[in-house]
């Protein structure tokens, strides 16, 4: 708490009327494609980088001559719009170390400097990789839209890495066309509620401050001093003009209430340099609705349209039991379509049993959305699913460590039965496409009981189950919501499950996962909170 005796800019507001909810129609189709970054704070940029052989396992013994690092220059991006492979000059690379997230004691802390990724994706939770340091070139931290290649002098290895970042705007776009507070207000909402309409390129912190009772809830937002060039006036450096956004989430990731503020203020040569040196602070006084889980903080400066978010995520505190308690929405009519999934869903078995017996399919499915692909609200003991946003005509699953992920998403099991998809609000939080789109999920689970056991996987479109890196499932391509079954020896201890995904067209999606034990006779859900780690401490909230 001590930091906050030295945060200069304080205000003050009170929660604002509950605006409506962005619907999907909202989004902006001509928004940029960029990934989500951080400030600069140092001359390093930091990239999280997998490296793996032609078998798919782990290199784990790289080092910095054996990899080159070449960035876009403004001049050398060919005709895909990616750096060339040749022509280009390589930049220096300062350090790499490998980082093991399964290790008991998985390295040091993250190194300072600019991170292409604003927050670890799941793939880098769950996977060991590298993180690579290297000192950009003369253009590498100029304002825009900026791409790095990787490339390995050793024969057999592959890798993947997000491969562009984004720096703010320093000077108002010239002839940039003035919004209306209308158009502010509702791009904020959406930015808040729904997903970024622009990169993100101001760094925010957060930090509840006691109050001396649960509610009101108070809250400061920061924005870090090196984020200060993003939200300025060039002309003299002081001129703020700052809309605010504070979206509420409950725990199944959906929008719940909303809030808003501004500042227009010219600061004093004093308190511009106090800004300098400890950031630009806002307070929020706001009474949370009863079932919010997250809340999401959103700031875009008026005259550049840079854009900073950061999450705020409730915790059980006694005497809330509900909130942040993610409680399954079983809808009658979801259950009937989960009943009616496990009579007609036998399908094929993909091992143990006779391949040549043709898929069940369904009648038409009903209209969703029903189930749920994941909360934006972080949870432990969770499938964690990186979100992409797929080009069309897709045909199979796409290696998703080829592209760059546009949030993450968690969800305690797959239990998304067969619907018509078109014209629900997407993944909320995160996309609100209903086509096109792609969900790689990682966890870990622990078996108690050794022995045989059975999976089944239902799915429109692809999707793929591994199990300690051993292909169980495969229901990859387009095509109808159909299963499959496969059986696997599973001894006592941690295993890990990977279970990529993607939806194409048209508008049916599906995606379940079903287990059947040793000596069990009944088919059920798989629900990570029954395969808890005992050591983890991990308690099931029963709905």
């Amino acid at each position: 708490m001590r930091r906050f005796l030295f945060l200069f800019f304080l205000f003050t507001i009170a929660a604002s009327a509950q605006a409506p909810i962005p619907t999907a129609s909202a989004s902006n189709p001509d928004a940029p494609e960029s990934p989500y970054v951080l400030h600069v704070t140092t001359r390093e940029v930091l990239v999280d980088v997998v490296a793996v052989n032609s078998r798919n396992q782990p290199i784990t013994d790289l080092k910095p001559a054996d990899l080159q690092v070449i960035e876009d220059d403004g001049q050398s991006r060919g005709l895909s719009g990616r750096i060339p492979h040749d022509g280009a000059r390589p930049v220096s690379i300062s350090s790499l170390r490998l980082i093991d997230p399964t290790a008991a004691n998985p390295g040091s802390p993250p190194g300072a400097g600019f991170r292409i990724a604003a927050s670890e994706s799941c793939l880098q939770r769950h996977t060991v990789h590298y993180e690579l340091a290297y000192h950009p070139g003369p253009q590498g931290l100029t304002s825009g839209s900026h791409q790095v290649l990787i490339r390995a002098s050793r024969r057999g290895v592959r890798l993947f890495y997000r491969h562009g970042y984004y720096i703010g705007a320093t000077v108002p776009s010239a002839g940039a066309r003035q919004k209306s507070p209308a158009e502010i207000d509702h791009e904020l909402q959406i930015d808040a509620c729904s997903h970024p309409l622009v990169p993100l390129s101001i760094s925010l912190q957060a930090y509840r401050i006691s109050t001396g009772s649960e509610e009101p809830v108070r809250y400061s937002v920061s924005i870090e001093p090196g984020s200060l060039n993003f939200v300025s006036d060039p002309e003299n450096g002081r001129q703020l003009q700052l809309d605010y956004g504070a979206c509420h989430f409950n725990a199944a990731g959906k929008p719940i209430g909303y809030m808003k503020a501004s500042t227009d203020q010219v600061l004093t040569p004093e308190e511009f340099v106090l800004a300098q040196e400890h950031g630009i602070n806002r307070l929020f006084d706001f009474t949370p609705p009863n079932d919010v889980a997250m809340t999401r903080f959103v700031v875009r400066d008026r005259a550049t349209g840079n854009l900073g978010l950061v999450d705020v995520t409730f915790l059980l505190t006694e005497g809330s039991p509900q909130r942040g308690v993610a409680v399954p929405e079983r809808l009658k009519e979801e259950a009937r379509w989960y009943e009616h999934e496990l009579i007609l869903a036998g399908g094929r078995k993909a091992k143990g049993s006779n391949p040549s017996t043709p898929p069940v399919y369904y009648p038409t499915p009903p209209q969703g959305p029903l189930g749920s692909f994941g909360s934006v609200v972080p949870r432990t003991n969770a499938f964690c699913g990186d979100v992409y946003e797929l080009q069309a005509d897709i045909q199979r699953l796409p290696d998703f460590r080829d592209f760059d992920p546009i949030g993450s998403i968690y969800i305690d099991s797959l239990a998304v039965p067969d619907q018509i998809f078109e014209g629900t609000n997407g993944i909320p939080g995160v996309t609100d496409r209903t086509v096109w789109f792609g969900v790689d999920y990682y966890a870990n689970f622990f078996v108690r009981n050794p022995g045989t056991y059975e999976f089944r996987l239902t799915s429109d479109d692809g999707a793929v189950l591994l199990i300690d890196d051993e292909q169980v499932i495969d229901l990859d391509k387009l095509h109808p919501a159909f299963s499959l079954e496969g059986r696997l020896m599973l001894d006592v201890g941690s295993h890990t499950i990977h279970v990529p995904y993607y939806e194409g067209t048209p508008y049916a999606v599906a995606l379940s996962l079903w287990v059947r034990s040793p000596g069990e006779q009944d088919w059920k859900i798989f629900d990570l909170r029954d395969f808890a780690n005992p050591d983890e401490h991990s308690i099931r909230t029963q709905p």
